[in-house]
């Protein structure tokens, strides 16, 4: 295994270059994010809270049940980053949280790549890296990479990763900072709490009670979480118990899509019940063995990783019994987002148990490793395509309106308010989902903002592209500011220097349809970003 560099400035120097790439494979994997700029669910709801009563309020408020801190922290890093790059806190916000949650999932496959210096060979933890980085999201990948709501589930393995560290970490200065870090993984997700508790127990049992000291801060730290967490669920009598369980989904769920689905994901939708007990089976023995066979601490890195994977899995199953609800058939993999932290860890105890195995001295060993690891990657190379959703997300968020449109359009009540004393609700998505903004905040926003021009709404579907119809001759714009320009018998000139008149305008909710005169337009050449002039 890899020894410290004796040159960390070098070494530092890799670290940065292996973050960077894997921000950039992630932009590529699904840039929607920042070519449809909105700003999604808690991520603007949460957002809303800390505008509205502050961050500290924001921090036992944010979600009934447990606490979401370590969201809260990118939240407050992507507002502060609007603010800093753009001199609003709003006015480059989807674009923030964009480059925060890439950042976020980078850095966890860099983090990889460090701990696992004594587990396994540079290039074996250069492969780890990569599979972290391409780790299959289903069809809902657009909900979870550009997007911070749903961060908190990769806190399980965030926290594997701090405590393997922190065993190899010498001076109390750094154990402190992974200590930090293991708080907020707790204060972000709770299946953390009792892991960490049965880490230090361990180390309790281990040392017969001598390192104490050094683990004090953390369990305290553990401690308050834990207070903190429990209160909130008796004092609201919440449960976080959804959903009935329905025993004929569950090894689907808990089996199929919990445990095998990173290692089988193309022939997810062929598998069955029984193929997916026989698969389980096989790769439960290659773990055990995994275990067995490997030196001491790779052997200590693989348990642990089990015994979160196997805590995440009864608290997930525990919880959500309503994904029992969603899924059955293996027709489909969706909620994605529930089973990313567990599908993560078990591509960890994979690689790192393959690894292990490929130094055995027993050549059965060696060979079942070393098929393993090549069918993986045959895998994910065949299914590139499929992974990386650049040209087109298999989940499109957006209906038309940006993050910007929403606030051009709210901003439009303010008219004849005091704005000092006003809280503004802006609609962002999905449907049903809002961000409070400060009217003050808002209208320094849309001041910056060109609200008044007119473009078409990126909408891409079967009827429209980038806004404009795939057959007839019309557009769709959003109705806040297309309905007091565009009139019947108006003139409008185009981005290619063509001049249409409007024959028939109909509005709807938000927004309108005009209709023009001529031969059909083309979306690609006049369509959304481009701007459409009135001609006096």
């Amino acid at each position: 295994m890899q020894k410290y560099s004796s040159k960390p400035f070098l070494e530092y120097l890799s670290l940065l270059a292996l973050f960077g790439v894997g921000g950039i494979v992630l932009y590529i994997r699904n840039p929607d994010p920042f070519l449809n700029p909105i700003v999604y669910t808690e991520d603007g709801y949460w957002l809303g809270l800390a505008f509205s009563k502050g961050w500290l309020y924001t921090f036992f408020n944010a979600k009934e049940g447990y606490l979401v801190l370590g969201n809260l922290i990118l939240l407050w890093i992507a507002e502060t980053g609007s603010k800093a790059l753009c001199g609003n806190p709003l006015l480059c916000l989807p674009q923030s949280i964009g480059v925060v949650s890439l950042a976020f999932y980078a850095c966890i496959a860099t983090f990889s790549f460090v701990v696992t210096r004594y587990v396994a060979s540079f290039a074996e933890r250069l492969l780890l890296y990569a599979m972290l980085l391409l780790l299959p999201l289903g069809d809902s990948s657009n909900e979870i990479l550009g997007r911070l709501s749903n961060v908190g589930y990769m806190f399980v393995l965030v926290a594997v990763l701090l405590v393997s560290y922190r065993e190899r970490l010498k001076s109390t200065a750094s154990v402190y900072i992974a200590d930090i870090g293991l708080i907020i993984s707790a204060a972000t997700n709770p299946v953390v709490v009792p892991l960490t508790a049965i880490y230090l127990s361990w180390r309790f049992y281990q040392s017969r009670g001598r390192v104490w000291r050094r683990d004090l801060t953390l369990f305290l730290g553990l401690c308050l979480v834990a207070i903190l967490i429990a209160y909130r669920m008796f004092s609201q009598h919440h449960s976080e118990i959804t959903g009935v369980l329905h025993l004929e989904n569950l090894i689907e769920v808990g089996v199929a899509r919990a445990i095998l689905y990173p290692l089988i994901f193309p022939y997810y939708t062929a598998l069955s019940d029984f193929s997916a007990i026989i698969l389980f089976s096989i790769w439960l023995v290659f773990v055990i063995l995994a275990i067995k066979q490997s030196n001491n601490q790779t052997s200590v890195f693989i348990t642990y990783n089990l015994v979160a994977l196997i805590l995440y899995w009864v608290m997930t199953i525990g919880m959500r019994q309503s994904l029992t609800q969603q899924l059955g058939g293996y027709r489909h993999t969706f909620p994605d987002r529930y089973f990313m932290g567990l599908n993560v860890i078990v591509m960890v105890i994979s690689l790192v148990g393959a690894f292990s195995m490929l130094r055995n001295t027993k050549l059965m060993m060696k060979i079942g490793a070393a098929l393993l690891l090549t069918m993986l990657v045959i895998l994910y190379a065949t299914n590139i395509p499929w992974i990386f959703e650049t040209n087109k997300t298999r989940m499109p968020l957006i209906l038309g309106l940006t993050f910007a449109d929403q606030l051009c359009e709210s901003s439009n009540i303010l008219t004849g308010t005091k704005p000092a004393d006003k809280l503004v609700v802006v609609p962002i998505y999905t449907v049903g989902w809002s961000i409070s903004i400060p009217a003050p905040i808002l209208l320094a926003a849309t001041e910056k903002l060109d609200c008044q021009s007119l473009k078409p709404l990126n909408i891409n579907d079967a009827n429209w592209n980038h806004g404009v119809a795939r057959s007839g001759n019309g557009l769709v714009l959003a109705s806040y500011v297309a309905s007091r320009l565009l009139q019947v018998g108006k003139a409008i000139r185009f981005a290619d220097g063509e001049i249409r008149h409007i024959n028939h305008v109909e509005t709807a909710g938000r927004y309108i349809n005009v209709f023009l005169d001529g031969t059909p337009i083309d979306g690609e050449l006049v369509g959304y970003p481009h701007k459409i002039e009135e001609v006096e």
